[in-house]
């Protein structure tokens, strides 16, 4: 996510809104933020829903289990345009997101 704090402006002036979000309670994702000086909401996924959703949970059998790390680009519109979960304990690729949300905001 630090990738994506480091890449906020350049996210911001395409027009995009960043979220991270994390399998951590809301307060414990709310204190990881504000260590981390992130300037985008960290959304608590604790109940597991989106990780599952989105097919990034790490183990399906494991109720506890937490996401693979991922990186997601949504239109305007509800689709997911761009999709980046690497393998292992590899980062997602803040570049290629910012490239596509370019690409969707015409520049």
């Amino acid at each position: 996510m630090s990738d994506m704090q480091d890449r906020i402006d350049e996210f911001h002036r395409s027009g995009a809104e960043v979220f991270g979000i994390s399998a951590d309670s809301q307060h414990a994702a709310g204190v990881w933020a504000a260590a981390e000086g992130f300037a985008f909401p960290l959304l608590s996924d604790f109940s597991r829903v989106a990780m599952t959703a989105y097919g990034v949970k790490r183990d399906e059998s494991d109720p506890y289990s937490v996401s693979r790390r991922a990186l997601f680009v949504i239109d305007r519109s509800g689709k997911v345009v761009f999709a980046d979960v690497p393998e292992g304990r590899g980062m997602p690729d803040a570049d290629a997101a910012l490239a596509k949300v370019r690409e969707i905001a015409g520049g």
